[in-house]
């Protein structure tokens, strides 16, 4: 008996129409959670470092403060801070996550359409009628 059994192996290749679209776009909706989580997470630290009346002349506290201030500048004084022995509740920071929260949303829910915008069947170039 011979041992014919040959074994032949069969590989098709076929290119993923998009993939190189999805990709960025995932890896660009990876970067806008990640940087809008940071900012989230810095000022939620900010709060609760104002409630526990933290010593603002700490180099921690004051890098804080200070990087989470550019971000809060447009809603300082929107609202009332209560205080008590030092301790300070910032409503207009809860706020301001609030807007950040949905600005991240909308900025993710859109970044398909602004990246690859012939993918979606429509052009932010020319007017569509």
């Amino acid at each position: 008996m011979s041992n014919d059994n040959r074994i032949s192996e069969v590989r098709t290749s076929q290119a993923e129409s998009g993939r190189e679209d999805r990709i960025l776009t995932f890896k660009a909706t990876q970067l806008v959670w990640l940087f809008f989580g940071i900012l989230e997470g810095l000022i939620a630290l900010r709060i609760g470092l104002k409630l526990i009346a933290a010593n603002p002349q700490s180099p921690i506290v004051a890098l804080i403060y200070g990087f989470t201030d550019l971000f809060l500048f447009p809603f300082t004084g929107m609202t009332a801070t209560p205080s008590a022995g030092g301790m300070e509740l910032e409503l207009s920071s809860m706020f301001a996550m609030l807007i950040y929260a949905l600005i991240a949303w909308a900025i993710e829910s859109h970044l398909g359409d602004l990246l690859s915008p012939a993918r979606h069947g429509r052009s932010h170039y020319r007017n569509d009628e």
